[in-house]
């Protein structure tokens, strides 16, 4: 039984891999870990605080997500963000 957790663990963190390898952008790993988030969600459906501590991380990685998505990142110095003057 032991053996075929490891394997089944080994297949997911492969597949876990695989859908970073393929990001193309910073955004498309906020998406794998905002889905990640949510398929957690469904299997801890009872317990008040892990899903307490989950609501919290989703809050934080879409409000992420929303600061990246109006900045362009540069490697030098981080992001930069269009400067309003209206």
């Amino acid at each position: 039984m032991l053996r075929l957790y490891l394997q089944l663990n080994d297949l997911m963190i492969m597949a876990v891999k695989y859908q970073v390898f393929l990001c193309k952008r910073p955004q498309d790993l906020l998406l794998i870990t905002l889905n990640h988030v949510d398929e957690i969600r469904k299997f801890l459906l009872g317990d008040s605080y892990v899903m307490d501590l989950l609501d919290h991380t989703h809050s934080l990685l879409f409000s992420v997500s929303c600061i990246t998505a109006a900045a362009v990142h540069t490697t030098v110095d981080g992001f930069l963000f269009a400067a309003s003057f209206d």
